[in-house]
């Protein structure tokens, strides 16, 4: 994670998230908007929309790869 406003980055390893989920959420008749949020165990945690990174579905694919047991269901 990388904030250049804060001057601060941080490194995560796969054994560092404690949970991750995707939220979906109807704006419309037609549209949805996507929101992925992990959590990291030093209490630390990333949200990030697929409307803002262009990066978004290559990020959920990985992390359905990697650590599938770690996606907390959604309601």
């Amino acid at each position: 994670m990388r904030f250049p406003v804060l001057r601060t980055s941080s490194r995560y390893r796969l054994d560092q998230i404690e949970r991750w989920a995707e939220n979906v959420v109807k704006t419309g008749k037609n549209s949805t908007y996507k929101e992925l949020e992990i959590k990291f165990s030093d209490g630390q945690k990333l949200s990030m929309g697929h409307k803002e990174f262009t990066e978004y579905d290559k990020v959920i694919k990985y992390l359905q790869q990697k650590v599938p047991k770690l996606k907390k269901a959604t309601p």
